[in-house]
């Protein structure tokens, strides 16, 4: 499966079976599997997009030194600029630390994001039927205060603040 910018998404078998589910109902993805660089990318894409800088501590619950950085950057306000910051403090940080930073950047993986812009009935229904089969363990709806649709098809430790 792929992204509805063309990325591999590089599922799990069983988050491929639920992506492709979902995808005949209508959803489009927005991500799946991430890079060091991807992830850096999209992190500063929601800080820019929520206009809160303290967006990683309100969305993580192990952040490592990322939000230390943004903060020790105030003069950083573009995408690219956080982006550049934030992709050099992933790679400080220890593989434990990464590891509990985001579910994307495990391989194969087994979370992906839904365009919320694709998420109608047809698909929420499809997602509380794989919900009740035990396909879906979580979604979340909302991150940081940003509308999103994160999706996990394992039992995964907990690294994110629930919002509803």
């Amino acid at each position: 499966m792929k992204t509805r910018d063309g990325f591999e998404m590089f599922l799990s078998a069983d988050a491929e079976d639920v992506a492709r589910q979902l995808y005949e109902a209508g959803a489009s993805f927005t991500s799946g599997h991430r890079d060091l660089g991807q992830q850096a990318s999209a992190m500063a894409t929601n800080i820019v997009l929520s206009g809160n800088r303290e967006w990683i501590a309100s969305t993580y619950l192990f952040p490592g030194p990322l939000q230390k950085l943004v903060d020790e950057h105030p003069d950083a306000t573009t995408v690219g600029a956080l982006t550049a910051i934030l992709h050099d403090g992933l790679h400080g940080m220890t593989p434990d630390e990464v590891a509990r930073l985001s579910h994307h950047l495990k391989m194969p993986c087994d979370v992906f994001d839904l365009d919320p812009e694709t998420v109608h009935v047809a698909v929420e229904t499809v997602l509380i039927d794989l919900e009740r089969q035990g396909k879906v363990t979580k979604v979340l709806m909302k991150e940081g205060g940003l509308v999103r649709f994160h999706v996990e098809c394992a039992s995964l430790p907990l690294n994110k603040v629930v919002q509803v």
